[in-house]
């Protein structure tokens, strides 16, 4: 397909995440603590690993360091990363009202 216009954004293929939900689903990561963001990307590496680019930063081996790439991420494997990230997020919503509230 040919690109957009200049300013304008790509559309996503039928069925892929579009930008903004790959938007949103980063920004509910991000507020995940670092173990359920970890969760997140060993499901999103074992599912769909030509989403997961190595990285090699501070001398580790590249296996220990990766960068997941969201446009790779297939649709199957993206709804069901976002609904592990969901129930995670719940979770710890829970947990914190039960440290608060008893």
């Amino acid at each position: 397909p040919a690109p957009p216009e200049r300013g304008q954004r790509m559309t996503a293929p039928d069925g892929w995440p579009s930008f903004d939900e790959k938007q949103e689903f980063y920004r509910d990561l991000s507020d995940l603590e670092l173990l359920d963001q970890s969760r997140v990307g060993r499901l999103i590496a074992e599912l769909c690993p030509a989403a997961v680019v190595p990285l090699d930063d501070k001398g580790l081996p590249a296996s220990k360091r990766v960068r997941i790439d969201l446009d790779q991420v297939d649709p199957s494997t993206f709804q069901r990363a976002k609904e592990l990230a969901d129930e995670r997020a719940q979770k710890a919503f829970e947990n914190q009202m039960q440290d608060e509230y008893g």
